[in-house]
């Protein structure tokens, strides 16, 4: 065996006869366990509730009978965002999105049913995760007992002594740090396999696509982040010659990257990119509905185009004379301009919106946590990129809705200004129900590009500030 590993070994035995370490362990384990039965629970009830609810809205519309299309256009219909096994784990933003979305003819709408609604005002200073106790808690777990590993021996007059009988520095301090991160990977490692083996027992795993390959992600991931604080926690160790100033420094790091630099990105992106508000952003979209996008097309002027272009087709001199339903076609005309004009605000909405996330992911390369964080979320399929696939997939399924209502009405046998026909009752079955397909690991890797990126330079960045570990030991 070889001596970093005996080293290891040895510093995996100190730790296991710390009282103090144990009854930490024990602790976090504990509080895991909590966090983890708490989602786990609010996860199934959810579950039910939306399951139901999407069941009760399908039954609805298949339940509308014989109805006129456009009228069953304004009245909506609801559609449900699948909520993501991974939220057990990560809620991500969650909380914050809304579960469903209301569609309907000339409008878009927001997500509604926000969980965070429905909290106390104890819910506003966050709750408990399980992602939040491997992100916060369990690395200051890890600082309290690395920040002693090598100051602690200096202490004890057994680094001098140690030196003495030929270990090198250098295998002193990486025997250390495989040690301190064998404990971390243990814990690890047995969190995620309860996790993995109850999203397979339980089948909640079946729809989510690569659902093992994202847990070993999140496995990679925060070993990766426990690795670089051990590193740089041990050598602090090593440079200094007093456990508090080690300490301070190392909380200091910790408090840095944890606190300090999310919440300040979160500020600069808000003052790089502000958004406008949400009446102002459908004011914009109502003002160019109304006079055109060029602000010289009034909507009057748009209709009497469209009509003279389906006289033209016809070829007939009035409404009266057509064989198609004008009112109908007139409607999708407006709904394909209304949803131009939504296109243009959005996808400037929608740069702000990434250009704001993205001050957190370039602000990666220079923290960890961020990278671990967003990565998290992003793995958990419970991120912004997440909830905006939903939203335009919702948006698609509304235009395919209310353009199959539409082109119902103009061409499906209704006279011309006769908004009392309808359409027969079964006619609802022909309509396909709304499906939402889950991010795939393709598009999880190009959105978390500068994560990614920013994980692998700071695994190199630890393994090259151990290789200096030789020069780094201070024995006063």
């Amino acid at each position: 065996m070889s001596t970093t590993l005996k080293i290891a070994f040895a510093e995996i035995k100190r730790n296991r006869r710390e009282r103090s370490f144990l009854i930490s362990i024990i602790l976090i384990a504990g509080l895991s366990l909590f966090a983890v039965y708490g989602a786990a629970k609010a996860y199934q009830s959810q579950l039910s509730e939306r399951t139901k609810a999407n069941q009760l809205m399908r039954n609805k519309f298949l339940g509308q009978g014989e109805v006129n299309p456009h009228n069953a256009a304004h009245y909506g219909h609801y559609v449900y965002k699948p909520l993501s096994f991974f939220s057990v784990f990560d809620a991500g933003i969650e909380r914050y999105t809304g579960s469903s979305i209301r569609l309907e003819a000339h409008k878009q709408n927001d997500g509604r049913f926000l969980e965070s609604q429905q909290f106390s005002a104890l819910g506003r200073y966050g709750s408990l995760s399980f992602a939040l106790m491997l992100q916060l808690i369990l690395p200051l777990l890890l600082i309290f007992i690395t920040h002693e590993t090598i100051a602690g021996e200096k202490n004890r007059g057994t680094l001098k002594m140690m030196l003495a009988q030929g270990i090198k520095t250098s295998s002193l301090i990486r025997g250390k740090v495989l040690g301190l991160l064998m404990i971390a990977l243990t814990f690890l490692l047995g969190s995620f396999f309860v996790f993995f083996l109850f999203g397979q027992l339980s089948g909640f795993s079946n729809e989510i696509p690569n659902f093992s390959f994202r847990v070993l992600l999140l496995f990679t991931s925060y070993g990766a982040y426990y690795f670089f604080l051990i590193s740089i926690t041990t050598l602090l160790s090593a440079r200094s010659s007093n456990l508090n100033i080690t300490l301070i420094c190392s909380i200091s790091i910790w408090f840095v990257f944890s606190i300090l630099i999310p919440r300040l990105a979160a500020d600069i992106g808000e003052q790089l990119y502000p958004l406008p508000s949400r009446s102002e952003f459908q004011a914009a979209i109502i003002e160019d509905t109304k006079n055109g996008l060029n602000g010289h097309d009034p909507r009057n002027k748009r209709t009497e185009e469209v009509m003279a272009n389906i006289l033209k087709k016809y070829k007939v001199h009035s409404a009266s004379q057509l064989t198609v339903n004008a009112d109908g076609i007139l409607m999708q005309e407006d709904e394909n301009y209304h949803n131009l004009v939504f296109d243009k605000h959005f996808a400037a909405l929608k740069q702000k919106m990434d250009a704001q996330n993205s001050v957190s992911s370039k602000l990666s390369l220079i923290n960890p946590f961020l990278a671990l964080r967003n990565l998290s979320m992003s793995i958990s399929i419970t991120d912004p990129a997440s909830y905006f696939q939903f939203k335009q997939s919702a948006e698609m399924y509304r235009r395919f809705l209310i353009k199959k209502l539409n082109d119902e009405f103009a061409y499906g046998g209704a006279k011309n200004g006769d908004f009392e026909w309808k359409v027969k009752s079964d006619y609802w079955k022909g309509i396909s129900d709304y499906q939402f397909k889950y991010p795939s690991i393709n598009s999880l890797l190009k959105n978390s590009a500068y994560e990614i990126y920013a994980m692998l330079i700071w695994l190199v960045l630890s393994l090259y500030l151990l290789s200096l570990s030789s020069k780094t030991i201070n024995l006063s």
